[in-house]
């Protein structure tokens, strides 16, 4: 089976420190000032990486079946298998 995968550094280029929020892992990390995570998404299918951008928080929403590992200079932080992402369940209107 194809693996797609995709790499995004995310930066915090403000004076200070903020959160930084990986979902739907639920994981916070404190991300200081001019600091950079790498963060490497794996799935079977394509999706879009969404990235929420606020003054406090900068938050990363993977896509469906994926897995993820996060680098911050070099280094894996919280290294361990997470799961993959579930399927999103269809509602009816």
């Amino acid at each position: 089976m194809q693996e797609y995968e995709v790499s995004v550094t995310v930066s915090n280029s403000r004076e200070r420190t903020i959160t930084f929020v990986l979902e739907p892992w639920g994981e916070i990390y404190a991300m200081g000032p001019h600091t950079n995570f790498t963060l490497l998404l794996h799935s079977p299918m394509q999706g879009v990486v969404e990235i929420d951008d606020s003054e406090t928080s900068i938050t990363v929403y993977a896509w469906e079946g994926c897995t993820a590992s996060l680098f911050h200079n070099g280094k894996e932080v919280n290294v361990g298998v997470r799961p993959r992402v579930p399927k999103t369940p269809k509602y009816r209107t």
